[in-house]
């Protein structure tokens, strides 16, 4: 929760539709593993001291309620499946 907090890294688990997506990304001035603007240094700092041990996320809900599968006229349906595997 506090690296979700402070640098809103992406994939994550609470993300389960493009919606969500857009409204959890601070926009496309932050560049990914920055942390989110309006924190101030020292406050970032503080909260990152609480982290304790080895974070490995495994976010198996990322984007679950979308359909990221080809659709009729994309280029991924002209190549053989086992190319994708």
């Amino acid at each position: 929760r506090l690296f979700r907090d402070v640098f809103r890294c992406v994939p994550d688990d609470t993300i389960e539709t493009f919606d969500q997506y857009k409204k959890f990304i601070p926009g496309h001035s932050v560049p990914h593993g920055h942390a989110v603007p309006g924190r101030s240094t020292a406050e970032t700092l503080q909260t990152l001291r609480a982290v304790r041990g080895h974070l490995v996320p495994m976010p198996l809900n990322f984007l679950r309620y979308e359909n990221l599968g080809a659709k009729l006229g994309d280029k991924e349906l002209l190549v053989p499946v086992e190319v994708f595997t």
